[in-house]
């Protein structure tokens, strides 16, 4: 269930639901793992939230000026003091439980932060405040420089969305991996900080129930599978990497290793392999960060934007030539794309014309239906089966 920003802000903690649950049972993992250090928990609020109706300058003539329709009466704002210059501030009045913490002194404000020469750019800010690091907007974010001075015992960090966020990106902290046992192995390039992991255990003394886990792809292809019910399905995910979930005959496909399906290692031209912790052949020119990496782009958004567009012909090159690999491999009844990239109209537009452009006919390509709910949806039809 998708949650707005408006819905989060009207009810709050009521607004939050099963696709929220992560933290609580991280909590439950980190009890069980005996840790007693408190917890950090980001929430950003991405969509553009409205600073200046959120902390109100109430004292400020042009505030109300500027603003005649939308701004809140100086009667209604919750006082909170006043900034360094001595302007007064409140809080929007439905931000009573901020208020709260923020008498306690547990919890502290940043106004009008920004950056030197500012370009104006959105995607150039936007990295800018997820790396802390004006100079060099594609180097690590903020969190995951943090996270790689935590002792790894276990899981030092979760997020909750669909791709790990800018600011979390770091060298040796992230979530996909192939399953194995108890835990992960064979991880992809930059997720060492969960190899060896007991998380099946971990999850399961902290919850009391059996637990499965397995590769988030994997489950996106399998919800797709169900949501179609089509038998044999290949699902390709293109987000910040490149990965394939494989059902036939109705099962997930995980091959001796657990390692089926790993597109992005795919060798391209003569870039047969990759080295440990780097992106594989594939996905250094399908993914996000490859198409980031060969642009000089802060992300994979401004590509998309104002990249070359030989950039994304390439993409859309590689890709229709894994498809037909996967399709003379093994013969599903269709090929999905998803993932943040692969979700995109234009990228199936430019994938399906490269594959025309072969001269045969084209196997039949589509996009998810599910989009961002796919791997949730998928770890309960895993959940269901029996054994």
């Amino acid at each position: 269930m998708a949650v707005t920003r408006r819905d989060f802000i009207r009810g709050g903690v009521a607004a939050f639901t099963v696709s929220f649950t992560a933290p609580a049972f991280l909590s439950d993992i980190a009890r069980a793992q005996g840790a007693r250090s408190r917890s950090l928990v980001v929430i950003y609020l991405s969509g553009g939230n409205d600073a200046l109706n959120t902390v109100v300058p109430y004292q400020d003539p042009f505030y109300y000026s500027r603003r005649p329709t939308i701004a809140v009466p100086a009667g209604t704002v919750l006082q909170i003091g006043t900034d360094s210059s001595g302007r007064a501030l409140g809080l929007h009045p439905r931000l009573t439980g901020l208020q709260g913490i923020f008498n306690e002194g547990r919890l502290a404000i940043v106004q009008r932060t920004g950056y030197q020469n500012s370009s104006r750019s959105h995607f150039q800010g936007s990295d800018i405040w997820g790396t802390a690091n004006p100079s060099n907007s594609t180097t690590t974010g903020w969190l995951g420089r943090y996270l790689e001075t935590v002792p790894k015992d276990g899981l030092s960090g979760w997020a909750t969305t669909r791709e790990v966020p800018r600011a979390m990106v770091s060298k040796d902290v992230s979530v996909p991996g192939i399953p194995d046992g108890d835990g992960f192995a064979g991880l992809i390039a930059g997720a060492a900080g969960l190899s060896g992991a007991p998380l099946r255990r971990l999850l399961e003394d902290a919850l009391a129930v059996p637990v499965a886990i397995d590769n988030d792809v994997n489950l996106a292809a399998l919800a797709e599978s169900r949501e179609r019910g089509i038998d044999d399905l290949a699902f390709i995910g293109i987000g910040t990497g490149v990965g394939m979930g494989i059902v036939t005959g109705g099962r997930l496909l995980r091959g001796a290793h657990g390692a089926a399906g790993e597109l992005g290692q795919l060798p391209v031209g003569d870039h047969a392999v990759a080295p440990p912790d780097e992106l594989g052949p594939l996905e250094a020119i399908a993914g996000g960060a490859g198409l980031a990496a060969r642009a000089r782009a802060g992300s994979a958004h401004e590509v998309f934007e104002a990249g070359p567009r030989a950039l994304l012909d390439d993409q859309a090159r590689v890709l229709a030539a894994a498809i037909r690999a996967v399709v003379a491999l093994l013969d599903p009844e269709l090929t999905v794309l998803g993932g943040g990239i692969g979700c995109r109209p234009d990228v199936l537009a430019r994938v399906q014309a490269a594959l025309a452009a072969h001269g045969t006919p084209a196997p039949p390509v589509e996009t998810s239906r599910l989009g961002e709910d796919a791997g949730l949806l998928g770890a309960l039809a895993l959940a269901r089966e029996p054994g």
